[in-house]
């Protein structure tokens, strides 16, 4: 047997769990690092929360379990991000700790955790790797200029102020497309333009009939636009 077919079976003997935040823009990344991972052979499981899942139906290869929240009826706007967060981080420690569990009582099912992936926003998982000892990677998907947009928006609700959404897809289907924009706008817009709430941007950018792409500059979008 070569020595890359005994590298390929000893990581299928083995599995990485991944812990994404329910935000769309936090998802993509996760999950395409999971393919680069189950490429190398490893198995994959995602511990997802309840609130705005992953289409499993899109990766039949991995294992999906979801994590009780306690906010799948909530509202999932940016205006209670602060809230949702914490809550989210408090809720979901135990059932993660049971999957954890589960997992490791059952190593011929998963295989043996390598270690944990998690978005730096679900930073409940460190308490039960640690304990676990598990080895841990945190996946931050964010630009410098996104983390100096969210100290500025934490020093505004210290001081009261309520800063301005502007984008209202964070999660899909969270608000109508009509939300935020002026009166009148589709109609002005008619049929030379296009409007969603959503759309596959990876797929959409690599179509021939894309001839230019006009981005607000997040990470995933510049990402997404060399890639294509």
């Amino acid at each position: 047997m070569l020595m890359s077919e005994m590298a390929v079976k000893e990581a299928e003997k083995r599995c990485v769990v991944l812990v994404p935040s329910p935000f769309q823009g936090h998802i993509t990344p996760m999950l395409q690092l999971a393919s680069m991972i189950h490429a190398k052979g490893f198995s994959i499981v995602i511990n997802h929360p309840e609130l705005n899942p992953p289409n499993s139906s899109k990766h039949p290869e991995f294992t999906f379990l979801p994590l009780r929240d306690g906010l799948s009826n909530g509202d999932p706007s940016l205006l209670n991000l602060l809230n949702i967060i914490p809550a989210m981080n408090m809720n979901c420690r135990v059932p993660f700790q049971d999957y954890l569990v589960q997992m490791m009582e059952k190593p011929e099912l998963y295989g043996q955790i390598s270690c944990i992936v998690y978005d730096h926003l679900m930073y409940f998982t460190t308490e039960a790797a640690d304990h676990f000892k598990i080895p841990t990677i945190l996946l931050r998907s964010s630009s410098c200029a996104y983390m100096e947009a969210t100290c500025a928006f934490l020093q505004f609700q210290a001081e009261n102020f309520t800063p301005l959404p502007v984008r209202p897809s964070s999660i899909d289907g969270s608000t109508s497309i009509e939300h935020g924009l002026p009166d009148g706008y589709l109609e002005a817009v008619g049929d030379r333009g296009r409007i969603v709430k959503w759309a596959p941007q990876k797929e959409v950018l690599a179509h021939r009939a894309v001839g230019g792409f006009w981005s607000h500059c997040g990470w995933n979008s510049t990402l997404e636009s060399i890639v294509a």
